[in-house]
């Protein structure tokens, strides 16, 4: 019985290599039509025109299964669950992610539909779904779906209607959102916990854009600053309302301020003392402030800075009175560090003994300063108050730098922490003219007003240091 080659053309044309039948049969229609060539006299024309047939035929074959291969791939690379139904919620095909995360075999999920993943989605659903969207569009849904072992996971599910060989079909890809609302529920726990802290927190912290526009204060810093926060994150900025002055008493301009440093430089400012004043407010104060800069990743230019800072107006001002009393009172404190084998000066310090303030020192250059007559004693007082924890009180003799002769009462006491030696720390005061004053008086008890010879206390004073001094060691007679 002859076959038509038209007939057999177009069965091998029409089969679907998606399905594993089809495709059978697509292929013994081209088997056929391949031996109905060879063995049939045709003429070259239709002959000719039959192998062309046949060869794209092949072709598209090829083609389709090289189609089919990587819709394969790419059903089952996805991590997802991705599962195809028909308009009845039918699971037609589910990928090697859906059969993981759902618990069920491939043909266990295609004898099942969409209620069973998610029993509390509503009876029409799909109807509803089929009414609100269009072929081709993608449309995203957050719901709950359900293992075969009856455990409930978050989902996000993103779906879209396409048409399939006339038939239109539903592309669900369900991912398991879990994990991200987990973080997600951390991350607010741990934002409600960061403006917890900002709120109870007593230093100012404040937050500003690239522009020095300010985003974000606290409490504190709005009462440090005596302004409300909408006045702070107002679009006035009022912060170039106020006057700065750096801690040498100069004006120092907005842009130099700590936070538009660390903006404009990329690096951190660390704690840094600056006087301010309010014009309007006659407010005035100084603050440590620290400034953060923060950058978003892979960018070089931070896009904000975070600025911490507490007033220390009460702490300058008794800084600045202390050390205006030493000065008057000529007394200078000193710590020493054994440990790290350096000296702490007060800036008094320096100037009782004519040195350069700042420059570094250690003990050794603080007894260089001592008399050599004194400076044993000295180093003595010294060496135990470190190792012993004593404390000394002693006067003696001075040199500045300068080679200035000086009297100085020296105060120091020793600090141990658990029995070791720790620091030792004091005071050092000038006592040049009390010394003097004493003298003056001690001259004055021992010289006759009115001929400034040495009185009696005097020349018996005398005698009594040449006895204990035995000068004279044989007995004379006066």
């Amino acid at each position: 019985m002859s076959e038509n080659p038209s007939a057999l053309i177009i069965g091998a044309l029409s089969a679907d290599s998606g399905d594993t039948l089809a495709a059978e049969k697509g292929e013994q229609l081209v088997s056929r039509l391949a031996s109905h060539l060879a063995a049939r006299a045709s003429s070259g024309e239709s002959r000719e025109l039959l192998r062309e047939s046949l060869a794209a035929i092949r072709a598209l074959r090829e083609d389709a299964e090289s189609i089919r291969q990587r819709y394969i791939g790419l059903f089952n690379a996805v991590p997802d669950a991705v599962t195809l139904h028909d308009l009845k919620g039918r699971i037609l095909d589910a990928n090697v992610a859906a059969c993981r995360i759902y618990g069920y075999t491939r043909e266990e999920l295609q004898q099942r539909g969409l209620h069973d993943l998610n029993p509390e989605l509503p009876p029409d659903h799909l109807e509803q779904v089929l009414r609100e969207h269009r072929t081709g569009e993608i449309f995203s849904v957050e719901s709950v779906n359900y293992r075969g072992d009856g455990t409930r996971f978050p989902v996000e599910v993103h779906s879209a209607l396409f048409v399939d060989r006339g038939q239109r079909r539903i592309l669900a890809v369900a991912r398991d959102i879990s994990r991200r609302l987990a973080t997600e529920t951390e991350l607010r726990d741990s934002e409600e916990r960061y403006r917890e802290l900002l709120r109870v927190m007593d230093k100012g912290v404040m937050v500003q854009d690239a522009e020095g526009h300010v985003i974000s204060v606290n409490a504190a810093a709005c009462r440090i600053l005596g302004m409300t926060e909408l006045e702070l994150l107002g679009p006035a900025n009022y912060l170039r309302n106020w006057r700065f002055i750096r801690e040498d008493g100069h004006a120092l301009p907005y842009d130099q301020l700590p936070g538009m440093i660390a903006i404009r430089e990329g690096r951190n400012v660390d704690s840094t003392l600056i006087g301010v004043y309010h014009q309007e407010l006659r407010r005035y104060g100084w603050l440590s402030v620290l400034s953060v800069p923060q950058f978003m990743t892979g960018e070089s230019k931070p896009f904000q800075v975070i600025s911490m800072f507490s007033e220390v107006t009460e702490f300058k001002r008794d800084s600045e009175l202390f050390r205006r009393t030493q000065a008057l009172a000529r007394i200078g404190g000193w710590d020493w560090d054994p440990m790290q084998q350096y000296m702490y000066w007060t800036d008094t310090l320096y100037d009782i003994v004519e040195r350069r303030r700042g420059e570094p020192v250690d003990i050794e250059d603080f007894l260089s300063h001592v008399a050599a007559t004194d400076r044993a004693r000295v180093r003595t007082a010294m060496t135990q108050a470190q190792s012993r924890g004593d404390a000394f009180d002693l006067e003696c003799r001075m040199v500045t730098e300068d080679g200035n002769q000086r009297w100085a009462r020296i105060i120091g006491n020793g600090e141990l922490r658990e029995g070791e030696r720790f620091r030792t720390s004091g005071t050092l005061q000038d006592i040049t003219v009390n010394k003097l004053h004493e003298d003056e008086l001690r001259r004055q008890a021992l010289t006759d007003p009115l001929t400034q010879l040495p009185n009696r206390d005097a020349i018996l004073e005398r005698i009594g240091s040449l006895l204990e001094g035995g000068e004279y060691k044989q007995p004379a007679l006066l």
